[in-house]
Formats: structure tokens, C-alpha cells, sequence
């Protein structure tokens, strides 16, 4: 299929879009082909500062650890509970925190320093020279003299600037921390000399232990000298009050029954008669308003029989059910003037008239007893007002005399809870207890905790693989060329339209020769293939009837003259009319590589020199034909913007089905703006891992300010074995099914 003829089937496919050859990687697979890639740096850069920090590391002072443990009592178990009487507190996590931060104090780091003589100790303090001798009396590196300083007894605190740097730089190699959420309690050392460790966390739990119950015992001593004072106080206004209240009451001659006056007692059975009266008086009431209304509103006999709940209504009520029962048989069996059915209904009649008689008797003992109740409670009522007036007259003095009591009891009641709470402080004062104890002895380690071989290492290594990576993603970040065609696409937005392989490395037999040569001599080869792919995505992008298509490159020597040879050879074998025109003003590099003599070329054609058929040449390997540059000079550097250029091309149009236009560099050449505005589009040749973004960007830039359609661009020069982890997926793939193509018997027959 020609040219024409493709691009005619293409345009029936309104508004497609070109075939995304390359999808976009994956975040892991480019972090993995970014390693790849640059994996020297980072295994150089990565080594060296392992290998530093594995030095600096095991080239460190011995330190030896000791712990001590120390337990918060959780619970006190004592017959006194003189924790409570003393502080309240309850060993919660806030407590156990307070207490983290007391044994980890200055004032017990101080008494730690003093006694060991820490100060003249060089790896405590920094003011010293270790060339000196030292003359202290102690001397801190003599093991023996730690497990003796354990029982020594506290030095006399003193403070100076020497001393705070000790304790600072002390507290430094000290750690207290708790075991999970236990009342447990490490106390840690780590100091170059075992017995030193174990000296220091046994003098801090041991400072700390006597700390809590010399606490505890002054607490205790507060506490007794103060309540003891408050009791005498009490002891002596509680005779004050009670001596009060007897003379009160011998004064005004008040008796008491039970506690309580007589005249308090009588209202107090006055109180209860009345309210049981009232209460009476209500369900009378209640019971008569409830029979009154039902009979206001007519209603039956029964319903009133019902809310009167009398036995003897209920007879009668039975004897009335009897007699309609009578009445209803004989009303079915004679008429209405029946002697016996006439007797049935008198009897009922008159069982109505019992019944009303009955209700109309209830009624009426019901308002007699409301008038009764009444009547009662008002009698309890003004007995009782009366009872209440003599209580207010006569025992305005009982106030005075229930203030006087109620005041001597609390006062009582105080000074028993303070004789309480001596009785518990007094026997605290005797008791050497604090709220805590040292359950695990720190003991000299056998062997340093650091530096260990296997924590540098693992340190190394993490070191190294931080550095490593970093060095990997620092290279990449400074890489400036195109690798992928995903680069292509992220930095210029182009499509790829094909990966050439490197020349060497299409097929090891033709290792010397030259790609395009290869194009013809092995069709079924990669080098083939991938112009085979170049010629068909031109094909189904050209929908718009591109024939003159322009071959252009950001620099020199990015193949652009060998990537337009073999498009026209690959073309021209799948039957189309190609000519190649070598519009390289600069280098005109066709005729040297096609290995012709000519007599003329594109610039005598343009002249008007010669004719089409005396500058066009055939090509040896294939049917193409091609023009050369032919003899120029730099006054010649500008005739392609001329009108005869373009009759030139148009002509050509009507010759060949593809017109290949070889311009030169567009960025160094000015002139490839003009040449490039001579074709219907162009595309781009990007040397693989050479050709700087920049600089094609600025190629890019310079066509399509020309107005000429980029149709994409192609990698050249890939090298095959570091194709994948560049992300060149469609070469590294031809490349794992390389004997697709090899070549066939007959092409390979003599």
C-alpha cells in the first residue's frame, strides 16, 4: 500500500487519536530502573560512608551497663493506714511519672557525685586533663573503691560550676525509665568501667530510698507536733460547749422524753392524727363525689351498683338478672297481654325499685360520713395549732438549746478524728517507711554494651543505604538527556515513533557495517524492524495527507541523515515512490554515505542548472531514489526560501509518493526553520542518553514556530543491554524475542 493510499484509509477515522505506544511506568518499576541505572553511585558513595561510620563506630569507648530496679508500693500492708493519714496518694501513672523525674534529679545526682568523687573523674568531668596525674584521696578508676563507695556515707553537698558540669554530664549516662505500665523502675548507668555502672545506679535507688523515708518520718513529725497542738485546743472548747449546754437547760427547766420535749412530742402525735384524718376525709369524699356524679349524668343502675360496691345491691342485682331472664322466655313464648309474662315484668319492676331504694340509702350514710370526717379533722386541727402555739410561746429557749447541743457534738466529732489521726502519725513517726523499695541490685556487666559488632554493622548498612539512595536519586535528578520515550512524552510531548537500535549491536555478524545497509541485507532483522515500525506509525499519523515529510535533529551527529536513509529504503521495499533530498546546507552528507559520484544536486536543481532526472540518483540496495546537495557555497545558505525551492518540492510531489527531506541541525542552523516550512511535517531525531533536553526543547520550539506539524520524534542510537532499565520497554522486548527476527534461509542464501 502506498503512502497516498494509507493516509486516504486513515482519514475515514475522524478525531483519532495516535496509538499510545508506551504506557507510563509504574512508581515501583521506575524506582527500581532508576537503581538500576545509577547503582556505581550509589554503591561507591553508599561503601565509603558505611565504611566511615562502621570505622567511627567501633573505634568508640568501651561503656558497660548496670540497673538497678526499684518498685512503688502499690499497696500499703499495715494494720494503720498511715499512707492515707499522712499524703492520700495513690500510686497512679502521674505519681510514677513524679517519681521518674525525683530519682533522675540534680539533688540525687549531686549526692551520687559527692560520694563517688565523681569530679575527678575525666569522663565525668571534661575541665580535666587526663595527662595529669590525680591526687584526689578516691580514686575513681580503682574498681574496689566503687563497691566500697556503695555503703560510704553522703558528702557534704557543695556548689560550684565544676560540680554542675559533673552532675550534668552525669545525668547524661544515667536513664530511669518504667517497665511498661508496672510499678517497676530502672535505674541505668553506662560508664566505661563495669563496677563504676553498678556503683552509680545503686547509689542513685539507694539515694532515692532514703530520700522517701526521711520524707515520710518528717511528714510525720509535721503532722504530730500540729495535731497534738489541735487537740489541746479542742480537748478544752469541747468542756467550754458541753458545760454550756448543761447550765442552759438546768435554767430554763427543760425535760426531755426520748430526746424530746413533752410539748414536741404531743404536737408531733397531733401532726400524725391530722394527716391520717385528712386522709380519710379525701376517699369519703371521693368516693361520694364519684356515686353523685354518675347519678347526675344518668347513668344505670348497674354502673352505679358497681362504683357503690355494696353486697346487698349485688343480690339484688342477681335476683333482677333472674327475673329479665324469666321475662325474656315467657316475651318469646306468650303475648303482651299474658297474665304470667305482665307478673314477670312487675317482678323486675319492682327488683328496680329495691335497687334505687338501696343506692338513694348509700348515698346518703356517704355524706354522713364526709360530714363525720370533717368535722374530725377539724378538731385535730385546731387541737394541733393550738399544741404548736404553746411549743413556739413556751420553747423559744429549746432553740437556743439545739444550737448549743449541735455545737458542742461537732465540735466532738472533730476531736475524735483528730485523736485518730494522731494515734496513726505517732506510730509513723517510729516506722522508717517509704513508697518504695529496691527490689534488684545493679551488678557489674561482664561484658561492654557498646560498640558490638552486630549494631555497627546493621548502623553501616543503614548509613550506606541512606547515602546510597540519596546519591542514586541526586544522579537522576542531574540527568538532562532522554532515556525513555516516557521522557520524550513528560518533557516535550511527543509520541515516539520508533527506538533504532545501536549499530553494533543489531546483530552480532554485522558488527562493522552500517544500520541502513542492514536495512536491505537483513529485512527481517531489528534494525529493519524498527524502521519498519517508524514507516508505519508515520503512516497511521499522517491522516491529514502529509507527503513531504522533513527529517530534522536539535545538534549534529544524532543520526538524522541515517535514520532519513533507511525510512526511504524500508519505504521504498514496501512499494512506495521515495526520493531522499539532502537539504543539509552545512554538511550534505547523503552522497558521502551513499558512496555515489553526481554531477548535481539540490541547489543546482533550485538554480535552475539541471532538471529533476539529471540530479536524481538510484539508490544500489534498494529502489529509491535520492538527490544529493550538490557544490555550494555560504552565499547559497538561504535559497531554500526561495519560490524555485518550493516549485522544486512541489514538483517532487507529483513524482513520488514520499518526498524525505534530510534538514540540517535546527538548533546551530538557522536555515532549518525555512527548509522545514518547505514539507508538510516533520519529526524529530533524540540521540539515546546524549541529546540534552535542552536543546531539544529549543529544536522543538524553532519548527513549531515555523508552523510545521512535529509528528513525533525517534530515539536513535539505543543500546540494547541498557535499554530496560532506561525504560525503553519496546527495544528491551525485540530484544527478548530477538529470533523473531532472524533472518530467513533466502535472505541469507549466497
Amino acid at each position: 500500500m502506498s503512502l497516498v493510499e494509507t493516509n486516504a484509509s486513515v482519514a475515514r477515522y475522524q478525531g483519532e487519536q495516535p496509538l499510545d505506544y508506551y504506557p507510563a511506568r509504574s512508581q515501583f518499576s521506575a524506582l527500581i530502573q532508576t537503581v538500576m541505572r545509577h547503582w556505581t553511585w550509589g554503591f561507591v558513595a553508599g561503601g565509603i560512608f558505611a565504611a566511615l561510620t562502621f570505622v567511627a563506630m567501633m573505634s568508640a569507648h568501651k561503656s558497660y551497663p548496670a540497673t538497678a530496679v526499684v518498685m512503688i508500693q502499690p499497696l500499703r500492708e499495715q494494720v494503720l493506714d498511715v499512707q492515707g493519714a499522712m499524703t492520700g496518694r495513690t500510686p497512679d501513672s502521674a505519681l510514677v511519672e513524679s517519681e521518674l523525674e525525683v530519682m533522675h534529679s540534680r539533688l540525687i545526682a549531686g549526692a551520687v557525685v559527692d560520694e563517688l568523687n565523681l569530679t575527678a573523674d575525666p569522663e565525668f568531668n571534661p575541665t580535666l586533663d587526663p595527662g595529669h596525674p590525680r591526687t584526689a584521696s578516691y580514686q575513681v578508676a580503682d574498681d574496689a573503691g566503687f563497691r566500697a563507695a556503695v555503703n560510704a556515707g553522703p558528702a557534704q553537698v557543695q556548689t560550684n560550676p565544676e560540680r554542675e558540669i559533673v552532675i550534668t554530664e552525669l545525668l547524661n549516662d544515667v536513664h530511669v525509665r518504667r517497665r511498661g505500665l508496672t510499678y517497676a523502675i530502672e535505674i541505668g548507668a553506662n560508664t566505661r568501667s563495669a563496677e563504676k555502672s553498678a556503683a552509680i545506679a545503686n547509689l542513685f535507688a539507694r539515694h532515692y530510698l532514703e530520700s522517701q523515708v526521711e520524707n515520710s518520718i518528717n511528714a510525720a513529725q509535721r503532722a504530730n507536733s500540729w495535731l497534738a497542738a489541735r487537740i489541746a485546743e479542742l480537748r478544752t472548747e469541747l468542756r467550754v460547749k458541753e458545760a454550756a449546754v448543761e447550765h442552759f437547760r438546768a435554767q430554763h427547766s427543760l425535760l426531755t422524753a426520748a430526746g424530746a420535749t413533752i410539748t414536741e412530742t404531743q404536737v408531733s402525735g397531733l401532726e400524725r392524727s391530722s394527716v391520717e384524718a385528712a386522709t380519710q376525709l379525701a376517699a369519703s369524699e371521693a368516693r361520694l363525689q364519684n356515686v353523685q356524679s354518675l347519678i347526675a349524668s344518668g347513668g344505670s343502675l348497674e354502673t352505679i351498683a358497681t362504683a357503690i360496691d355494696s353486697r346487698t345491691i349485688s343480690d339484688l342485682r342477681a335476683q333482677r338478672a333472674v327475673a329479665a331472664r324469666e321475662e325474656a322466655d315467657l316475651a318469646s313464648r306468650l303475648g303482651d297481654r299474658h297474665p304470667a309474662l305482665i307478673a314477670a315484668r312487675q317482678r323486675v319492676a319492682e327488683v328496680d325499685a329495691q335497687i334505687q331504694a338501696e343506692v338513694t340509702r348509700i348515698v346518703a350514710s356517704l355524706s354522713n360520713e364526709v360530714q363525720i370526717a370533717r368535722a374530725r379533722l377539724a378538731s385535730i386541727q385546731s387541737s394541733a395549732s393550738a399544741a404548736q402555739g404553746q411549743l413556739m410561746g413556751d420553747n423559744e429557749e429549746a432553740v437556743q438549746l439545739r444550737e448549743l447541743e449541735r455545737d458542742a457534738a461537732a465540735t466532738r466529732t472533730l476531736l475524735e478524728s483528730f485523736l485518730t489521726r494522731y494515734a496513726q502519725t505517732e506510730q509513723q513517726g517510729t516506722l522508717r517507711i517509704g513508697d518504695a523499695r529496691l527490689v534488684s541490685y545493679a551488678t557489674p556487666a561482664r561484658r561492654p554494651s557498646s560498640p558490638r559488632l552486630s549494631v555497627s554493622l546493621l548502623a553501616a548498612l543503614g548509613v550506606g543505604g541512606i547515602i546510597a539512595a540519596a546519591a542514586v536519586f541526586a544522579r537522576e535528578a542531574m540527568d538532562d538527556v532522554f532515556s525513555s520515550p516516557d521522557d520524550l512524552r513528560r518533557w516535550l510531548g511527543l509520541d515516539t515513533l520508533a527506538s533504532i537500535p545501536e549499530v553494533q549491536e543489531v546483530d552480532g555478524r554485522y558488527a562493522s557495517g552500517l544500520l541502513v545497509d542492514q536495512v536491505v541485507q537483513e529485512p527481517h532483522g531489528r534494525g529493519a524492524e524498527a524502521f519498519r515500525q517508524l514507516r508505519a506509525n508515520l503512516l497511521y499519523q499522517n491522516a491529514a495527507g502529509a507527503q513531504v515529510v522533513a527529517v530534522g535533529s536539535a545538534l549534529a551527529n544524532e543520526g538524522k541523515t541515517t535514520t532519513a536513509i533507511g525510512l526511504a529504503r524500508i519505504s521504498a521495499m514496501s512499494g512506495d515512490r521515495v526520493v531522499l533530498v539532502d537539504c543539509d546546507i552545512r554538511a550534505g552528507d547523503v552522497q558521502h554515505r551513499l558512496d555515489t559520484t553526481f554531477k548535481g544536486g539540490m541547489l543546482d536543481l533550485v538554480n535552475g542548472k539541471c532538471t529533476i532526472d539529471e540530479v536524481v540518483m538510484k539508490d544500489e540496495l534498494s529502489t529509491a531514489d535520492y538527490i544529493p546537495l550538490g557544490a555550494h557555497s555560504f552565499e547559497e545558505s538561504d535559497i531554500f526560501g526561495t519560490a524555485e525551492a518550493a516549485q522544486v518540492i512541489e514538483d517532487l510531489r507529483q513524482r513520488y509518493d514520499l518526498v524525505i527531506l534530510d534538514m540540517p541541525p535546527a538548533v546551530p542552523v538557522s536555515e532549518a526553520q525555512i527548509i522545514a516550512q518547505l514539507a508538510d511535517a516533520c519529526f524529530l531525531v533524540v540521540r539515546w542518553r546524549k541529546t540534552s533536553r535542552e536543546a531539544t526543547r529549543l529544536a522543538y520550539a524553532a519548527l513549531e514556530a515555523a508552523s510545521v506539524p512535529v509528528m513525533g520524534a525517534v530515539l536513535n542510537r539505543v543500546d540494547l543491554k541498557r535499554a530496560a532499565r532506561y525504560g525503553c520497554h519496546d527495544v528491551a522486548f525485540k530484544t527478548s524475542y530477538a529470533g523473531f527476527y532472524a533472518p530467513s534461509p533466502a535472505v541469507n542464501a549466497p
